[in-house]
């Protein structure tokens, strides 16, 4: 009889390895599952119509960006050769803005161009002045814009040399 009982548990052992085999597989499928589903819903998750989201939250989540672009121009010092490298983004909210944004990119990097190398070096050097160049250049863009207006202007590099 112990032969025989010897041989049972011998074969109940590879049913128990088995089924931890296979619970352990569905417990990684599960945690796939849980994992792509978190996934699906960060990405394609619309927020709801009726405006439920905070007012914070929307509006960081609808704000558009269209950049970086890239200057280095000479400013208007007399007596003095300095030059500005900057790197400007424009924010904005409305979808249709984008594609007049880059349409249009030639045009607004021209005056944007225009309205930096107007700069001397003391005019900028400082928040103030730099606060007035933004507004400055807000102003001249959203003036030749017709599919919306930019909300903001950020200076992501900003160098007097």
């Amino acid at each position: 009889m112990n032969k025989e009982q010897g041989q049972k548990e011998k074969k109940a052992k590879p049913k128990g390895r088995n089924f931890k085999k296979v619970l352990l597989i569905l417990l990684a499928v599960l945690v796939l599952a849980a994992a792509a589903g978190g996934v699906w819903y960060l990405y394609f998750h619309e927020a709801p119509a009726d405006g439920a989201a905070p007012q914070g939250q929307q509006a960081r989540r609808d704000k558009l960006l269209h950049g970086p672009l890239h200057f280095t121009v000479n400013l208007a010092d007399p007596g003095q050769r300095r030059y500005l490298k900057a790197t400007i983004t424009l924010a904005f909210t409305e979808r249709a803005l984008t594609r007049e944004l880059v349409s249009r990119e030639s045009e607004l990097r021209d005056l944007m161009i225009d309205v930096l190398r107007s700069k001397a070096a003391r005019d900028i050097a400082d928040v103030a002045g730099t606060n007035k160049l933004r507004g400055e250049i807000v102003d001249r863009v959203n003036a030749i814009l017709t599919d919306g207006q930019v909300q903001e202007l950020y200076f992501v590099d900003f160098l007097i040399q």
